[in-house]
């Protein structure tokens, strides 16, 4: 579904969205799309494999590797990436995950503005990197210590609209620097839930104070103008894509006659797939 839409309406919207907006869509937008209607197309090139047990032969198109659209390109750099931090990152210690939400407009900023999602990160990395020197200082142990942490970012929520957070892996414990260089792990006890009601709020007033700080965020007695604001083309976009749509009640006959649709929809196409 998603290759169809992308394939019968890239004209058109590319069209559109540049006689209604000053500025086109950004060039890497648009080879994003092209790139990946291309995505596995023998004619745009391929490898030719041949097992060498049963002479078995299998032609592997090439890929698009881009990095936004492509569910296939898209997933197998997840599942690199996991291998990669398995293999070759993360130690064998204990590891939490947390999960960092914001609010809806928050989260339209952050997810168009790369300056804005570094600030939050960062913010939060450091409001829950605090509490482990703490707890390690208190259970006696010394030396420099350092905290560990992977941020990765989501971009849609549950229902694949446009939706950024956090998730953290934070290792459970903290590093402790010897004499010789070596680090040695030192387990810590997890955050409690008045501890990360602290943490949450101690976040949320460091955000509202860094985006004021660099022109994101005016109190009410500060708006110097009634002009709405005028949104560039991207956070347009953003804006369509986290479109929460709207809810409407249904009579009872509206109901059943929708679930007698539906019944005879599937029942129709199960008959003709047997």
């Amino acid at each position: 579904m998603l290759f169809a839409l992308a394939r019968h309406h890239i004209a058109s919207f590319l069209r559109e969205a540049n006689e209604a907006h000053d500025k086109p869509v950004p060039r890497f937008v648009e080879n994003e799309i092209r790139r990946y209607l291309g995505c596995g197309e023998l004619t745009r090139g391929f490898v030719h494999l041949q097992c060498a047990r049963c002479a078995s032969d299998v032609l592997v198109p090439f890929s698009c590797k881009s990095r936004a659209l492509c569910p296939s390109c898209a997933g197998r750099r997840m599942l690199a990436q996991v291998a990669h931090q398995v293999d070759a990152v993360v130690p064998a210690v204990p590891l939490r995950h947390y999960e960092l939400s914001f609010p809806f407009q928050l989260s339209l900023l952050a997810a168009t503005n790369p300056k804005v999602l570094r600030a939050l990160a960062r913010i939060n990395y450091e409001g829950t990197a605090r509490y482990f020197p703490r707890r390690a200082a208190e259970s006696g142990t010394a030396g420099t210590t350092h905290v560990g942490a992977i941020t990765f970012v989501h971009r849609l929520g549950s229902s694949l609209k446009l939706y950024l957070h956090l998730h953290v892996c934070v290792f459970d414990g903290v590093f402790v620097e010897r004499d010789d260089g070596d680090l040695h792990f030192s387990p810590a006890q997890a955050l409690s839930k008045d501890e990360l009601c602290v943490l949450v709020e101690t976040v949320a007033v460091r955000v509202v104070n860094w985006l004021r700080k660099h022109g994101f965020a005016r109190d009410d007695q500060d708006s110097d103008s009634n002009e709405p604001r005028v949104f560039t083309f991207d956070e347009m976009l953003a804006q369509l894509a986290a479109g929460v749509g709207h809810w409407r009640r249904l009579g009872t006959s509206t109901m059943m006659c929708r679930q007698a649709e539906v019944t005879r929809t599937h029942g129709h196409r199960l008959a003709m797939a047997r």
